[in-house]
């Protein structure tokens, strides 16, 4: 009986082993996704070439998704990597490994003006057995006329242009040309009216006249707006700089104020308003109160965001400031065509899977997160201020130059799932003991079977053992035979 026992025991053993040789582990597939650009500032006729990156915690198969774009300014011209195919304003892609990083490049041509957001979405990932759905990534930006000397201007096209600009005193600077659209010109204190003519290229054109026609001493600028007759549009700045009685250049030196301020051991004076001064991206003029004074700034979208303009003492070296808290800084800052994050030291211990490091940024250290995955070492994630005055977590592409907001860490994200998700290697475990609990059960009916068939036995043995009961006395008669 021991030996039965032993044998069934041992042929348990082997199907618990043989079923979690059939049954292997199986890794929850997550992944990310992010899409680099080739460029920023492009103008019609260049070719962008937009990167999409998809990252998985485990050896990948094959991707798929979508990159929506905007038709009217860029073009499909092909991809790498994979399948590709354009409806409209959607690529469909394909990206094949086994890796666990796969890259497709896809490229277009960009034929207008404007703001335009890629967006790669529906990235479903699969390793042959399991599939999953990557997180996406979008980003946006500007194009520009080819012929535009002017980044900032997006004017969409030469029927909008402008043949002629004259002014009634003085020269502009530069000459005219249709394609220049800003310009200078200096007038004495007597001239107190900034006319202009102009004629433009569209005979049907419309054209409009911005800012005040009596002019102050100093820096006053119009605008003069051109709609094409097929509603394309152009601008053009013209600045009036009107000297003072003396016919002295109030400008110059930044028209300053008295205001004197110490900022990492220099005295800086904050500069009054200068026209032909170009903010950052995303932000514009406007006032803000310093002690009791009110002074020339410039603030983003949100009004949350302040810059100050200063110029050191006793030079003519200009440069803007953060004033935040009644306090005056210098910052770092990351520049995109339509916005610039002022960028802030991360003061929280860095998330799993991130280490917290110095970076130079514009010449100023500030501190970040850097991934510990060496294949991320291109990633930079820094705490900086987005276009809605709001602080928050960003990823920088220290290659690229590109940027994205980061709305969870990928790795504490997978950490937390984890814990709360029945994945395919707790299915595993799972399974592979109720086998056990099973074979377990079987051995113990078996066990029991057993044990009950040999009471049985001894209980019958019992019986036969008293044969003597049975047995006829000596001597006694046997029964007649008939």
């Amino acid at each position: 009986m021991k030996k039965l026992f032993k044998k069934l025991s041992v042929m348990a053993l082997i199907t618990v082993f043989l079923f979690l040789i059939m049954c292997p582990a199986v890794n929850a597939l997550s992944a990310g996704t992010t899409i680099a650009f080739s460029g920023n500032n492009l103008k019609v006729g260049e070719t962008l070439k937009v990167t999409v990156t998809i990252k998985a915690d485990s050896e990948i198969s094959a991707a798929e998704g979508k990159l929506t774009f905007d038709s009217s300014i860029l073009k499909f011209l092909g991809a790498t990597g994979g399948n590709a195919k354009a409806e409209g304003s959607t690529v469909s892609f394909t990206a094949m490994g086994p890796d666990k990083i796969l890259i497709k490049s896809i490229e277009f041509e960009v034929i207008g003006e404007g703001s335009c957001s890629i967006s790669a979405k529906n990235i479903n990932i699969s390793d042959g057995t399991t599939e999953a759905t990557a997180t996406g990534a979008s980003y946006r930006f500007k194009t520009a006329s080819s012929q535009n000397n002017n980044p900032q201007d997006l004017g969409a096209n030469k029927k909008a242009a402008l043949t002629s600009i004259k002014v009634a005193t003085g020269t502009l600077s530069p000459a005219f040309s249709s394609e220049i659209t800003e310009y200078t010109v200096v007038v004495p204190y007597t001239q107190v009216d900034g006319v202009l003519s102009c004629e433009s290229l569209d005979p049907n054109a419309s054209i409009s006249v911005e800012g005040a026609r009596q002019l102050q001493v100093g820096n006053n600028t119009r605008t003069i707006v051109v709609v094409a007759s097929n509603g394309e549009t152009r601008r053009y700045s013209v600045t009036f700089n009107r000297l003072d009685e003396n016919g002295n250049d109030v400008t110059v030196s930044g028209n300053l104020t008295d205001i004197l301020v110490s900022v990492d051991g220099k005295d800086y004076y904050i500069a009054e308003q200068d026209a032909t001064l170009e903010p950052p991206a995303g932000f514009s003029l406007a006032t803000a109160q310093y002690g009791e004074k009110e002074v020339t700034a410039y603030k983003d979208v949100s009004g949350k965001t302040v810059l100050l303009y200063m110029i050191e003492k006793d030079t003519e070296n200009g440069a803007f400031f953060l004033y935040e808290n009644g306090e005056v800084k210098s910052f770092a800052y990351i520049s995109t065509p339509e916005f610039t994050y002022i960028v802030k030291d991360v003061t929280q211990e860095a998330p799993s899977g991130l280490y917290t490091c110095d970076y130079d940024l514009n010449g100023k250290k500030v501190a970040c997160y850097k991934y510990t995955d060496t294949d991320l070492s291109d990633f930079v994630v820094f705490s900086a201020i987005s276009p809605d005055g709001n602080l928050g977590y960003y990823s920088f592409d220290v290659r690229e130059k590109t940027i994205q907001r980061v709305v969870k860490f990928a790795v504490a994200e997978q950490e937390e799932v984890s814990d709360l998700t029945v994945t395919p290697a707790k299915k595993t475990v799972v399974m592979a003991l109720l086998v056990l609990l099973i074979v377990l059960f079987v051995l113990l009916i078996v066990m029991l079977i057993i044990k009950s068939s040999k009471k049985r036995g001894k209980k019958i043995g019992s019986i036969f053992d008293g044969e003597d009961e049975y047995e006829m006395e000596s001597g006694s008669d046997l029964p007649d035979e008939d």
